[in-house]
């Protein structure tokens, strides 16, 4: 009896989610980067003359358009229905697709270049505290596509210039188009030197890289001479070597980063700022967005008119307009809730830095607030927070913790990477060792998980590290 019941509810709830223009909207500026909703309110105030960008008039008297059951109203229960239930019986993976007719291309801007780069990067296999550090990096490319900014001025506590060296030269600088990252010129052209002795370079190697490293500027008739008789190498060998040169990108992004500003700038969706109380609280950022209003002249126009054509476009674009302007509201409430949920859950960070970072699902999330775990999936892409430790995509507060503790399994590799680091080079501490160290420190770990993550950090096992000496 209670499985009929259950089955009732759920053809219920698929009835009633019926996906209307309107709903579908929804959604989409719910998936919505923050540039890409700027440039979304743009078109809809080119497109519908009822939606302005101003603060309302609102008269006394002026009834709304409607019909017996308002469908502005049964939209937005919808919406809200969708928010709290759309997807729980979807298999795992499933999500609404825009119908291919009415799909429009995301507008290309820098924050969803900046994301395109960190997509790539969450596809490879590499520990969380290597991830976080390429959205350092990535956050710092100029319209080129260099990193301009000395390793030393982004390094900090909690991500040292080693780090980042490693992270640039074996994360960043792998990604398509690579190159990325290159510090200058003479670094991005061996980067493409390597690539093509591995492919089809037609001239010797250490030529073409020694006029790199040595001759750059001088790749000229007059400095063919000098090229000649520093690398002994025939003329020939070097204009076959200054061709291939020539023939290379002399950008890393090539095109990749097709905006006027020469910064990536991230505009952040939350700010997480500390009160007089030392209490942290989360503000939307609203400063950009515009106040949207619907004008009120349209209703009455549309009222006096006796042309019933006419009626129906101001009636068609006033509802539009309304249900526009609520699903915005909603978008920004429901990103603020979720940003609240992850303040509570993620308090330590907001304290101590990313060291504290505890281990997180969005199904927490999505409990705490009483949506569905698709719905935050929706809220976290592409949204950014201003927190005192940087600037984050809200995805980073999500990561795997702990069997048997709330902390990341990225906190537990830092804390074993910094004993290893400081343990005694004669007496290297053994697996067993580490597992009661860490027991020491909160952490309940096996011996076979401290040997996985010793490995994902690329540490010998003791014994190995003993035999170094």
């Amino acid at each position: 009896m209670k499985a009929t019941m259950n089955l009732g509810q759920t053809q219920t709830l698929q009835q009633s989610l019926v996906m209307t223009p309107a709903l579908q909207q929804a959604i989409k500026l719910l998936q919505l980067s923050r540039l890409e909703l700027e440039q979304q309110i743009e078109n809809e105030l080119l497109e519908n003359p009822v939606l302005e960008a101003e603060d309302p008039v609102v008269e006394d008297g002026l009834e709304e358009l409607s019909s017996p059951v308002s469908t502005i109203e049964q939209d937005r229960n919808d919406f809200e229905n969708y928010l709290n239930s759309y997807g729980e019986n979807l298999p795992t993976g499933s999500s609404y697709e825009v119908p291919e007719d009415d799909y429009e291309p995301p507008i290309r801007s820098r924050q969803s270049i900046s994301t395109e780069l960190m997509g790539q990067v969450r596809e490879m296999d590499i520990p969380d505290k290597q991830i976080q550090a390429a959205f350092i990096l990535i956050n710092n490319l100029d319209a080129d596509g260099y990193l301009r900014v000395p390793l030393e001025e982004l390094a900090s506590e909690h991500y040292p210039q080693d780090l980042l060296e490693t992270v640039l030269t074996e994360v960043v600088q792998e990604l398509d188009p690579p190159g990325l990252g290159s510090r200058n010129i003479q670094e991005y052209l061996l980067i493409q030197l390597e690539w093509m002795n591995h492919h089809d370079l037609n001239a010797p190697y250490q030529i073409v890289r020694g006029i790199i490293e040595l001759f750059l500027e001088q790749m000229d008739k007059k400095g063919l001479k000098k090229i000649v008789r520093n690398l002994h190498c025939t003329e020939e060998e070097a204009i076959k070597a200054i061709d291939v040169i020539r023939s290379m990108e002399f950008s890393p992004a090539h095109g990749y980063f097709d905006y006027d500003d020469h910064n990536i700038t991230i505009v952040p969706d939350v700010y997480y700022v500390r009160d007089n109380n030392g209490q942290y609280r989360v503000l939307t950022n609203d400063d950009s967005l515009p106040r949207l209003h619907v004008n009120q002249d349209y209703l009455r126009l549309a009222k006096s008119t006796p042309d019933k054509e006419s009626y129906q476009y101001v009636e068609k674009k006033y509802q539009a307009a309304k249900w526009f302007v609520k699903s915005i509201e909603q978008r920004q409430k429901t990103i603020l809730r979720v940003a609240q949920s992850i303040l509570k859950f993620q308090h330590g960070f907001f304290q101590g830095g990313p060291m504290h970072l505890q281990g997180l699902n969005l199904s927490q999330v999505a409990d705490d607030i009483g949506v569905h775990e698709s719905t935050v999936s929706r809220v976290t892409t592409n949204k950014y927070a201003h927190t005192p430790w940087g600037i984050y995509e809200l995805k980073f507060f999500f990561s795997s913790g702990i069997k048997g503790s709330s902390l990341s399994v990225d906190v537990l590799k830092q804390h074993l990477k910094e004993l290893i680091e400081g343990e005694d080079s004669k007496k290297p501490l053994s697996d067993e060792k580490l597992v009661g160290i860490l027991k020491a420190k909160g952490f309940e770990v096996a011996r076979r998980t401290v040997a996985k993550y010793r490995a994902d950090l690329g540490i010998p096992t003791a014994s190995a590290r003993k035999n170094r000496l």
